[in-house]
C-alpha cells in the first residue's frame, strides 16, 4: 500500500496479514500526505480506503 510517497505496508498471501501504525506515526503520515495533495491542487477531503481481495 502506498500513501502518496509512503509505503504503509504490503498485505496479501505472500506478504503480511496486517499493518500497524501508531497514532503519532499515522497522524504524521496523514498530515504530510494532506500537504502534498493540497500542493498538487487537490481540494477534496483526503481519505484512506484499504481493501484486499484475493484473486478469484
Amino acid at each position: 500500500m502506498l500513501f502518496i510517497g509512503t509505503k504503509l505496508g504490503i498485505i496479501g498471501p505472500e506478504a503480511e496479514d496486517e499493518v500497524q501504525l501508531s497514532g503519532p506515526d499515522a497522524r504524521q503520515v496523514f498530515g504530510d500526505t494532506e500537504v502534498k495533495l493540497r500542493q498538487a491542487g487537490f481540494t477534496e477531503e483526503p481519505s484512506l480506503l484499504i481493501q484486499w481481495q484475493p484473486d478469484a
